[in-house]
């Protein structure tokens, strides 16, 4: 979650780095603050999906897809969302469409929520996968977010059977003092050469993942 008195920083910072592309999660919205619309409007994204995946009276937490290329729900989930994005002449695959997962996982110390989630995501991602066969398309996938799971878990190595983990090194939580990583990015069908940088800055609970492809 972005902390409250970093709103603007954090604004300033996606800004900053031109981003066509953002996945967010735990993204506040009450009649006092909408930081979908917020965000929309200073980021300069036109599309977006948002799921509000906790509900309180007229407060809602959830994942935020925003986008400067138009997206189509494929998938909704009330821990990851799946869209497809229609890339431009300008982007580096011109006229393609990319899957895009975004993902925040519950936390369970045993992994039972987790590992039933990923099993869906797989059950998913063989979909498209299938879907763009039939079609003699390319499947082209980007999946990120926060999976509440520790780099040797069994779920993170089920996972990796079915869509290629991008490395990393760089432990993301707590972002004050980052003593575990609970963030990954995986990819179908990119570039190898994706870059994934952590910028160490400490605007929410979590380091960010910035993906060049």
């Amino acid at each position: 979650f972005l902390k409250f008195n970093n709103l603007d920083k954090s604004i300033k910072f996606m800004h900053s780095h031109n981003l066509d592309i953002i996945l967010l999660q735990e993204v506040l919205v009450t009649e006092c603050l909408d930081q979908v619309a917020l965000f929309k409007k200073c980021l300069g994204c036109a599309y977006h999906f948002y799921h509000p995946k906790l509900v309180v009276d007229n407060v809602k937490i959830g994942n935020l897809i925003l986008s400067r290329y138009p997206l189509t729900l494929v998938y909704n989930d009330s821990t990851f969302q799946i869209v497809k994005i229609k890339m431009n002449d300008q982007t580096k695959y011109p006229q393609e469409e990319i899957y895009l997962i975004n993902v925040h996982l519950n936390c369970d110390l045993l992994c039972h929520k987790q590992k039933r989630k990923i099993g869906k995501i797989i059950e998913e991602i063989k979909n498209i996968k299938k879907q763009n066969e039939n079609s003699k398309k390319q499947t082209r996938l980007l999946m990120a977010g926060d999976f509440n799971l520790v780099t040797w878990s069994e779920n993170l190595k089920n996972l990796s059977t079915e869509i290629r983990l991008v490395p990393s090194n760089e432990y993301t939580f707590p972002s004050n003092y980052p003593l575990v990583k609970y963030d990954y990015v995986f990819q179908i069908g990119l570039d190898d050469n994706i870059k994934l940088e952590v910028p160490q800055v400490t605007l929410s609970d979590h380091l960010p993942l910035l993906i060049s492809i």
